[in-house]
Order: C-alpha cells, then sequence, then structure tokens
C-alpha cells in the first residue's frame, strides 16, 4: 500500500512515476494499474500476430524470429524500443500509459538500442526549449496546440483522437 502511495503522489505532483525494482509477475503489475483506473485489455486478442500466452491486459513486446508467411511488426523485430502506445490515442485518451521492464532488454544489441526507457517530463522538455529559444518555443507550442494529429496502428481497433498533441 505504501508502495502504490508513493506513486499516486508522484503521478499528483510531475505526471509521472519511475519504480525500480518492480516485482516481475503480470499479477502484481495489473494490481497496481487497477489502482490507477481500469487497465485496457491486451489487443493482441484481434491481431493477426501470432501470440501463444496473451496476457489478459497486457501487451508484451518481445524479439522474435519472423516467417515469411506470417504478419510481423516493428515491435517484434526493432532493435530500439522508446516508450510509446498506439493505445494512448484512443478516444477518450487514457489517464495512465506503463511499460514494465523485465529484463535489460534486447540483450544482442549495444547498449541504448537494448529497450531501455528513457524518460522526461513535457515540462522539463518545454523549460528547455523556451530557455534555448524563445521564438522558436512559441513557434513549435502553436503548432502542437494547434495541428491536429490521426495516429493509428494495425493492432489498434478502438477509435482513435484526431486532435492536438498538446492540449488544455
Amino acid at each position: 500500500r505504501f508502495l502504490v502511495d508513493r506513486i499516486k503522489d508522484s503521478l499528483r505532483k510531475s505526471g509521472m512515476a519511475y519504480v525500480k525494482q518492480f516485482p516481475t509477475t503480470s499479477s502484481d503489475y495489473v494490481l497496481l494499474a487497477e489502482e490507477l483506473g481500469t487497465p485496457l485489455l491486451n489487443y493482441a486478442s484481434k491481431s493477426t500476430l501470432q501470440d501463444k500466452t496473451p496476457d489478459p491486459v497486457i501487451n508484451q513486446v518481445k524479439i522474435k524470429k519472423i516467417r515469411a508467411d506470417e504478419a510481423n511488426s516493428v515491435r517484434y523485430v526493432s532493435g530500439n524500443l522508446n516508450p510509446h502506445n498506439a493505445r494512448s490515442w484512443l478516444n477518450p485518451r487514457p489517464s495512465y500509459f506503463s511499460m514494465l521492464m523485465i529484463s535489460p532488454g534486447w540483450v544482442d544489441t549495444r547498449p541504448g538500442n537494448r529497450g531501455e526507457s528513457k524518460i522526461v517530463k513535457w515540462q522539463s522538455f518545454f523549460k528547455s526549449l523556451q530557455a534555448l529559444d524563445s521564438k522558436r518555443y512559441s513557434k513549435c507550442v502553436a503548432v502542437l496546440m494547434n495541428t491536429d494529429i490521426k495516429f493509428s496502428a494495425d493492432n489498434v481497433k478502438e477509435e482513435t483522437l484526431n486532435s492536438p498533441l498538446i492540449y488544455l
């Protein structure tokens, strides 16, 4: 309970929480996610990708040898895994996005391309950009607040938004 309270406090204060040494069992992860809302169902059930062990709510990212006759995905074969989720663009948008890293990533690639998470607060990015170049900052924010973006992915079957990346 202490960990959950600390995570919620961190989310309230900075919009993110980074937890080291979290248990790697899916049941622990789901229990934490349920403290923050209702987890989305695993999209693997709607996918043409062959996934023999889908968890009901956890989507897995893994390396897999692709046969010529089967569908494939960048998430299976890419060397660099940036924190992402096409379903974060659902309508309505989910409140939180999370990743549980249970191994150091792709072990046969060089450090920096092993799926390591790189976490930066949006607020920090914008403060740095404004300090570096206030004119460019104003132009970038205007574009990000006034340009609709339509994001889609083969595995996302739900309705997605067509709206600016930044909104109030």
